[in-house]
């Protein structure tokens, strides 16, 4: 029993100096490419940050106080304050467009289902349909509560990347 013991302490001794700098190189690689993993995954929140951004930029151009029927009665009386909006909001198709890869996939649904058939398309002009101000209105009011929860769910992969 002592001479297979003493066998295998020679075996081990003999090969140590070869496994020790492949199992050195191997958790170096792991390391490496978990922290490369996270560099990326962090990386691309941050462009999820910039197109919320972006977003957030032409959305807040919507009075928040306002409800849907305060919005529709303020467009009805003010049509300089429509035209405002309306050509503002037109930005979300552009950033729908630029911005695909990164804008989260429940507004790019929300601009293609609910936000895109209030308008006319024609050769690159873009008009609020006549008669849809009521659902203009409503519409203006869910982006500013989806813009809302996009932030509060990219809020919550930050600080779970971050732990």
């Amino acid at each position: 029993m002592k001479e297979l013991a003493s066998q295998f302490m020679t075996l081990i001794a003999s090969i140590a100096p070869a496994v020790i700098p492949l199992i050195a190189v191997y958790i170096g690689w792991k390391l490496s490419s978990q922290s490369e993993r996270r560099k990326r995954a962090l990386e691309n929140l941050e462009k999820r940050f910039e197109a919320f951004r972006q977003l957030k930029e032409v959305i807040d151009n919507i009075p928040r106080e306002l409800s849907a029927k305060e919005l529709e009665a303020r467009m009805n009386s003010d049509p300089d304050f429509l035209k405002s909006i309306e050509h503002r909001l037109i930005r979300l198709f552009g950033l729908r467009r630029e911005l695909i890869p990164h804008l989260d996939e429940s507004m790019v649904s929300f601009i293609d289902r609910r936000f895109s058939p209030l308008f006319r398309v024609e050769t690159g002009s873009y008009d609020l349909k006549p008669d849809v101000l009521e659902t203009f209105s409503r519409c203006c009011e869910e982006l500013v509560k989806e813009t809302d929860s996009i932030e509060k769910r990219l809020d919550g992969l930050y600080r779970k990347k971050m732990k």
